[in-house]
């Protein structure tokens, strides 16, 4: 039988790479991203290139009939692969006629949502057990899924789209176990992703944008407003705005902000900011301390930067210093728990943020960046008579990485830097440093 024949988008391939030593594989994601599909076409390429049978056991947590299981997913796939005459296909399971592989739907809870969750343990000797809408699985149905396949080399696999920060399934596969292989698919991972959903995922981002990241890219539901510092009404708003000219910005200061970092799982950060418009101008994994001096300094030329604000944390103190040693004076180290001078913030952090909700509610521009938005609508406020943000490493808990794009952007609003004048503009774009007064010359330089 030829696997070639199903159309296996490549975030599912792993589960085809017979070197693969994880237990447990979770696909999670939003509408649109065909994780049901591809997963039942993983299951028949498995079975299509074994010389022996084997069982597979499909779950979902309510199953009150046959029809609301995937059975009909893999009677499709087989009919769209063009596997008919390799397949038996009975009222309640699947044979393959080649090597005798049998594919078995079972709900966890039965008809009229009967607890039988004890009754799944007598399932032994499956190969493959995947669990579709898994979101739904309460601590205690795992707690008994987990032992039942267990035969030597089974797995299990799970598919959903978060409902909680919590959900049990998800403390579970975001452990970062070593034998756990966690995998986010959205709808721009599937290459199938038709016009018509096209069309119905815009329609829900315009319409409602509150429950918009959860439906279509894979997150938790949206916490209550109280809690958020930035509505997520606001950022789409920002997202959707268009600059219809550079007179709308030109004459306000350029503002770079920066937040580096050498290794780990956090990512550097350059975010360039003048009037409305805003840019991410790059993003780099495990860069060491002269390259995070060397990007700083060529944003800084390139763009003819007013001022830098980089967060001290981290390298940033010894970015700063070098970046001074070699001959810039138009950077700043930003301390994010620093003092504020204005008593209604409990810390520079906290007032950069709400400066930058206020840009983003009047005329601020940023980019369609799914990152960006998850990291801005995921900064909370404490119940403080002042305002205050809760720790940047519960921001990270919740989205898997550190906040740095929204940071960066953040810290262009660290301090206040003055407006050019039109004279001052026109020289800089000339390449001028100053005007000689005394003999009403132009001496022309370098700008940084």
């Amino acid at each position: 039988m030829d696997k070639a024949k199903l159309q296996i988008t490549t975030k599912f391939r792993i589960l085809l790479d017979p070197n693969v030593r994880y237990r447990i594989f979770a696909f999670y994601g939003g509408r649109g991203g065909g994780k049901t599909q591809c997963l039942a076409r993983c299951v028949l390429a498995r079975i299509n290139a074994s010389n022996k049978p084997l069982r597979v056991l499909n779950l979902r947590e309510l199953q009150n009939s046959i029809e609301e299981s995937t059975y009909q997913v893999y009677i499709d796939a087989i009919r769209q692969s063009g596997l008919e005459p390799n397949y038996d296909i009975y009222s309640d399971k699947i044979v393959c006629r080649a090597n005798g592989s049998e594919i078995i739907f079972k709900g966890i809870r039965g008809s009229g949502g009967k607890k039988t969750g004890q009754q799944i343990k007598s399932y032994e000797g499956f190969d493959i057990g995947w669990i579709d809408e898994a979101q739904s699985l309460s601590k205690e149905q795992l707690d008994i899924l987990l032992p039942t396949i267990r035969k030597a080399g089974s797995q299990l696999w799970f598919s959903f789209n978060r409902l909680e920060e919590l959900d049990p399934v998800w403390v579970i596969t975001s452990s970062g176990d070593d034998d756990v292989y966690l995998c986010k698919v959205n709808w721009n991972d599937n290459p199938f992703f038709t016009e018509a959903l096209n069309a119905e995922r815009l329609r829900c981002k315009k319409n409602d944008p509150e429950n918009y990241d959860h439906i279509w890219e894979g997150e938790p539901k949206a916490e209550p407003d109280d809690f958020l510092l930035i509505n997520k009404r606001i950022i789409l708003k920002a997202q959707e705005r268009k600059i219809e000219s550079q007179q709308e910005y030109m004459y306000a200061p350029r503002i770079l902000g920066v937040d580096p970092a050498r290794y780990g799982n956090d990512m550097a950060v350059w975010y360039l900011r003048q009037g409305i418009y805003s840019k991410c101008l790059k993003v780099a994994p495990k860069t060491a301390t002269p390259q995070l001096v060397d990007i700083t300094i060529e944003f800084m030329n390139k763009y003819k930067v007013d001022m830098c604000f980089i967060d001290r944390g981290g390298e940033g103190g010894s970015v700063c210093d070098f970046v001074k040693q070699a001959g810039y004076k138009n950077i700043c180290e930003i301390g994010f728990n620093d003092g504020s001078s204005n008593k209604r913030y409990a810390n520079i952090r906290a007032e950069m943020y709400c400066k930058t909700r206020d840009w983003l509610d009047s005329k601020g521009v940023i980019e369609d960046d799914y990152e960006l938005r998850q990291e801005l609508a995921n900064i909370k406020v404490l119940p403080k008579e002042i305002i205050q943000l809760e720790p940047k490493t519960e921001v990270k808990k919740r989205i898997g990485r550190s906040p740095g794009k929204a940071d960066a952007l953040a810290l262009t609003f660290a301090r206040e830097v003055k407006a050019k004048t039109v004279l001052e503009n026109w020289q800089i774009r000339h390449g001028y440093n100053n005007i000689r007064r005394a003999t009403g010359g132009l001496n022309k330089g370098v700008v940084m």
